[in-house]
C-alpha cells in the first residue's frame, strides 16, 4: 500500500512539476540581422522572429545606436522616435495567428564601430493575456571586423571589474524622464491603473556584474519604487538605479514638472528642459546663495528648494524637490553648484580680460576697415568731382565749335 501511495505522489510530483514548467516558460523573442559585418552606407535588414507561438496583437520597441546606424524603412504601423522604433500589429479577426516573422526593419550604415539592438514587446492572446517573453540582443560589426565580435566581450573590455554602473536601461512604456544616463539613478514615470508590471531591460557596463530588481510586481496604486541594483563584478561596488512609478487614473493631480527653472545672474547648463532632472551651473567666489526661480507647471503643486545656504568652495548639490496636486507623486530637480576658489577666480577674472580684449580688437579692426572704406569714398568722390568738371568744359568748348560753325554756314548761305 505505501509502495502505491508512494508511486502516486511521485506521479503527481511530475505532473505539477510538468505543469508548472509549461506555466513558467517564456516564449523567445529573437532579433537577427541579415549581416552581421558591414561597411559604411550599406544596409542591413533586423528582424525580429517569434517561434512557435499564436497571438492576436503585439506591441515591440526597438532601440538602436542612432550614431552608427539609421533607420530607413517607412512603414504605416511602425513609429520612429529618437533612438527608438515602435512598431504596432494586431489580428483584424481578434483570433490567435501564428507570425514567426513579427517585423523586418531596414538601416543604413553611417559610422564605423559596433552598432547594438535591443527589443522589449508587449504580445498578447485572443483572450488579452499577456505572453511572457525571453529577449535577447543583435549587433553589426561596421568597417573592418574587430576582435570583439559580442555584446558580452564589449561590455567587459570597456568596463572594469569594479563597474557597478548600467549601460542600458529601458522600459516599455512611453514618459519615462530623463533620457537614460549611466550617472543619473532617478527616474520618473506615470502610468494608468491597468499596468501591473514593467517589462525593464537593465544591461551592466560590465556583463559580469550582477543586477538584481525589486519592487517591480504588482504595482500598487499611487507611488512604487522599483529599484535596480548593481553589484560589480568583484563585488566591491554597488550602485541603485530607482525608477518612481506612480500609478494613477488622474495623471493632471500626478503632475510634478517644472515650467520654468532659472538662476539669477547666471546660466545652467544644459539649457532648461522639464524632462531633464540635472544641471550644473558655475557661480563667483564671492556667491554665497543663489536666487533660484523655480515655476511648477501646476500651480497647485509644492516646490521647495534644499542646498543653497552657505554654498561652500568647490561643488555643492541643490535640489528642488516637487510634490504634485495628489500630494503622491514627487520629482527631484539637481543642480551642481560649483562655487570658485581664489585660485579658479583669477583664472577666470584673466580670462574674461582676454575675451574682452579679443572682442576690442575686433572691434577696432572694423573701425579700420570702416576708415578706410571711408576715406576711399571720399576720395574717389574727389576724384568725380575733377572727372566732372574736365567733361563740363570739354563739353562747352565743343558746344561753342559746333554753335560757331551753324553761324559761317547760315552767313555764307545768305550771301549767295
Amino acid at each position: 500500500m505505501k509502495k502505491i501511495i508512494c508511486s502516486f505522489s511521485f506521479i503527481l510530483m511530475i505532473f505539477f512539476t510538468l505543469l508548472s514548467l509549461e506555466c513558467f516558460a517564456e516564449a523567445e523573442l529573437a532579433l537577427n540581422v541579415s549581416n552581421d559585418n558591414i561597411q559604411k552606407n550599406d544596409e542591413i535588414t533586423l528582424i525580429a522572429d517569434l517561434e512557435n507561438e499564436s497571438i492576436a496583437a503585439y506591441t515591440i520597441w526597438i532601440y538602436y545606436d542612432k550614431e552608427k546606424v539609421e533607420c530607413v524603412s517607412n512603414e504605416e504601423n511602425m513609429n520612429v522616435i529618437d533612438d527608438k522604433i515602435i512598431y504596432t500589429w494586431f489580428s483584424e479577426t481578434g483570433r490567435n495567428q501564428t507570425i514567426e516573422e513579427l517585423t523586418n526593419i531596414k538601416f543604413k550604415a553611417k559610422q564605423d564601430g559596433v552598432a547594438m539592438f535591443n527589443i522589449i514587446a508587449e504580445i498578447y492572446d485572443e483572450n488579452g493575456k499577456e505572453i511572457d517573453i525571453k529577449y535577447n540582443q543583435a549587433e553589426v560589426v561596421i568597417g573592418e571586423e574587430k576582435q570583439v565580435n559580442n555584446t558580452e566581450e564589449i561590455l567587459e573590455n570597456n568596463a572594469k571589474d569594479d563597474d557597478a554602473t548600467l549601460e542600458i536601461m529601458r522600459v516599455n512604456m512611453e514618459g519615462i524622464n530623463p533620457d537614460f544616463d549611466k550617472n543619473i539613478t532617478e527616474y520618473y514615470l506615470i502610468v494608468d491603473e491597468n499596468v501591473k508590471k514593467l517589462d525593464i531591460t537593465a544591461i551592466p557596463s560590465n556583463i559580469g556584474a550582477q543586477i538584481d530588481i525589486t519592487g517591480n510586481d504588482n504595482l500598487k496604486n499611487g507611488l512604487n519604487k522599483i529599484k535596480i541594483k548593481v553589484t560589480s563584478k568583484d563585488k566591491s561596488k554597488n550602485n541603485e538605479y530607482i525608477i518612481n512609478v506612480t500609478k494613477t487614473k488622474n495623471t493632471e493631480n500626478a503632475n510634478a514638472n517644472l515650467d520654468t527653472l532659472a538662476v539669477e545672474y547666471f546660466e545652467l547648463t544644459p539649457e532648461f528642459n522639464q524632462n531633464i532632472t540635472n544641471y550644473s551651473v558655475e557661480v563667483s567666489n564671492q556667491v554665497n546663495k543663489l536666487k533660484i526661480f523655480a515655476v511648477s507647471s501646476d500651480e497647485s503643486a509644492k516646490v521647495e528648494i534644499s542646498g543653497n545656504e552657505n554654498l561652500k568652495i568647490g561643488d555643492n548639490q541643490i535640489i528642488i524637490s516637487i510634490t504634485a496636486k495628489d500630494n503622491i507623486t514627487t520629482k527631484k530637480y539637481y543642480i551642481n553648484a560649483h562655487r570658485r576658489n581664489s585660485e579658479e577666480e583669477v583664472q577666470y577674472e584673466d580670462e574674461k580680460q582676454n575675451i574682452i580684449e579679443d572682442a576690442n580688437i575686433v572691434l577696432e579692426e572694423m573701425s579700420n576697415e570702416n576708415d578706410t572704406n571711408n576715406e576711399n569714398y571720399e576720395s574717389g568722390e574727389e576724384e568725380n568731382k575733377i572727372t566732372n568738371s574736365i567733361i563740363t568744359i570739354v563739353g562747352s568748348i565743343l558746344g561753342i565749335i559746333v554753335l560757331g560753325i551753324v553761324v559761317i554756314i547760315v552767313v555764307k548761305s545768305r550771301h549767295n
